[in-house]
């Protein structure tokens, strides 16, 4: 079998880079074919990358496998397993049926659970980046009859760890995606949670999902202004652009810890608009970008596939319990050492795993 794969997004991100800096690493060809450029993208890992309005109709003059990697699923994912240049694989960052299932859906919303549905139906094999494909499984069907693995981002694993500073701060990364209550996102939201945090004397280190707006546009006030008020008054939150990957490990390996952490399993919050039910099945990639850098993880229990995956090697603290505490900070003086996080990113790297996905690939292609 050739060693070749060509990767699909309309907006590639940093799990693309990830998987196509360990496949070519194993010894294969990575094509990038996309619709969007992101600034922060990290093209030279590709063979080859190619920006296109219809990928769909390029990939018919590449032929092979491809690998669709979608939110949800999207044009170019209907589109190419419509047109089937080859066999073609669908990588989907969130269940959305998962998501909504038991809540009020809109029309957007049922047309992306039925499209993301055709997308995980009609697929050659189905990649997971966590289990949310699990959920409810057993009615829904999704995913099942046709080759599917569990393939998270992982993590680079190509950095020294650095020293612990002996200073006596907490310092608290939180990278990407945070449901923000301004936008009305209350059960996904986490300022109640850092607001008690940075009261409590801890330091807050914000670096925007890149979809945000930049620091100074009229929306960035309007949609952080709780969190740039808490600045103003203890001078412990900080914000920061979107940056690439590896430039963000490097910058945040000076923190203690990562936090991924949700308001509706802390507080009593009244509304509700995703399905609490799915979160034992939820990933984040940025756990990963945390376990790069060295850093301690803020999770909560209740997220148990992200618990039990980090959880064993002792990098673990339950947000629930740190914020039912009446001294925080005092519960996270405690910072694990750094010698355990090389066990931990040597079992969780890319290079450790990556044999699963060129076997998976060879299964699809029927070698």
């Amino acid at each position: 079998m050739t060693k070749r794969v060509t990767f699909i997004s309309e907006i590639p991100g940093w799990r693309e880079v990830k998987l196509a800096y360990g496949l070519r690493r194993a010894g294969w060809s990575v094509t990038l074919l996309h619709k969007n450029t992101p600034p922060t993208l990290e093209y030279k890992i590709f063979h080859d990358a190619k920006q296109t309005d219809a990928p769909w109709d390029e990939a018919h003059k590449i032929g092979g496998l491809f690998h669709n990697f979608s939110w949800c699923g999207d044009e170019t994912s209907v589109r190419i397993l419509q047109n089937r240049p080859g066999k073609v694989i669908f990588d989907s960052y969130d269940n959305v049926f998962s998501i909504y299932d038991t809540m009020e859906q809109d029309a957007l919303r049922k047309q992306q659970i039925m499209i993301q549905t055709f997308c995980l139906r009609e697929a050659d094999g189905v990649i997971c980046r966590d289990m949310q494909t699990a959920y409810r499984r057993k009615e829904t069907l999704l995913g099942r009859g046709k080759p599917l693995i569990l393939f998270p981002e992982y993590c680079w694993n190509d950095g020294d760890i650095p020293e612990r500073r002996g200073d006596g701060e907490v310092h608290i990364a939180q990278v990407g995606y945070m449901g923000l209550e301004t936008r009305g996102e209350v059960d996904e939201g986490s300022f109640m949670i850092y607001e008690k945090l940075v009261n409590a004397g801890c330091h807050l280190h914000i670096y925007m999902h890149p979809n945000y707006p930049p620091p100074g546009n009229p929306e960035y006030h309007k949609i952080f202004c709780d969190y740039l008020a808490l600045g103003a008054r203890t001078r412990r939150v900080h914000i920061y652009q979107t940056i690439g990957p590896h430039q963000l490990c490097a910058d945040i390996s000076r923190f203690d810890f990562g936090a991924n952490a949700s308001n509706v399993m802390t507080f009593p919050v009244e509304k509700i608009t995703h399905n609490q039910a799915r979160y034992p099945f939820c990933g984040s990639s940025r756990m990963f970008d945390y376990l790069d850098a060295g850093l301690g993880m803020i999770m909560h229990r209740q997220l148990s596939f992200m618990w039990r995956t980090f959880q064993p090697y002792g990098i673990s603290l339950d947000a629930t319990e740190i914020l039912a505490s009446a001294d925080p900070k005092a519960m996270l003086a405690h910072k694990p050492d750094r010698s355990v996080f090389q066990k931990a990113r040597d079992g969780l790297s890319i290079d450790r795993n990556i044999h699963r996905l060129t076997n998976f690939y060879e299964t699809v292609m029927g070698k």
